[in-house]
């Protein structure tokens, strides 16, 4: 099965499969552009969209017409070692408080270990998003850096990690 549009799990209520491709690049945007705070060119998503599609998961509601809830959008990057990073989070609000962040947030974690087998990952949050920091957090995720006025709009960001693998395994696997 191709990379584009993989099921990756499935219950009774909801679907979460890998970007399909173009079609839904407007309704990630839309959404995005709706939840969070930072304004982001087309550019920016067709470079993780197309660059890393099987880091793009995107969950549908089965019961409603199989309608878009909501994405989460990473990458691998490969320098020094091999880093997953998530790039954006966001579900329409009438679906909040379901575990449907939770569950990308896995599903994400899982594809960058599997796949690319990082050796950590990371994320970028706004400090006063007390939402996300217990999201994160509660997987296991330790702020690690704060960086003053990092947003638009003047808002600072802590720097979020989870250390999945030590590099020195990778070494030694050679």
């Amino acid at each position: 099965m191709s990379k584009l549009d993989k099921i990756l799990f499935e219950d009774d209520d909801l679907v979460y499969k890998t970007y399909p491709g173009e079609s839904m690049i407007a309704p990630i945007m839309d959404i995005m552009k709706e939840e969070l705070s930072e304004p982001y060119p087309i550019y920016t998503y067709r470079y993780f969209l197309n660059g890393w599609p099987d880091c793009t998961i995107i969950v549908y509601d089965k019961k409603n017409n199989s309608s878009f809830v909501g994405c989460i959008v990473g990458n691998c990057e490969e320098k020094k070692i091999k880093k997953g990073y998530i790039a954006m989070l966001a579900g329409d609000k009438k679906y909040r408080k379901k575990g449907i962040g939770k569950k990308l947030v896995t599903l994400l974690m899982e594809v960058l270990n599997e796949v690319y087998k990082v050796n950590e990952i990371y994320l970028e949050t706004e400090v006063d998003n007390y939402a996300a920091l217990g999201l994160y957090e509660s997987l296991g995720f330790i702020r690690t850096k704060m960086f003053m006025n990092y947003y638009l709009n003047g808002n600072s960001a802590y720097r979020l990690k989870l250390f999945e693998r030590d590099p020195s395994e990778d070494v030694a696997a050679k």
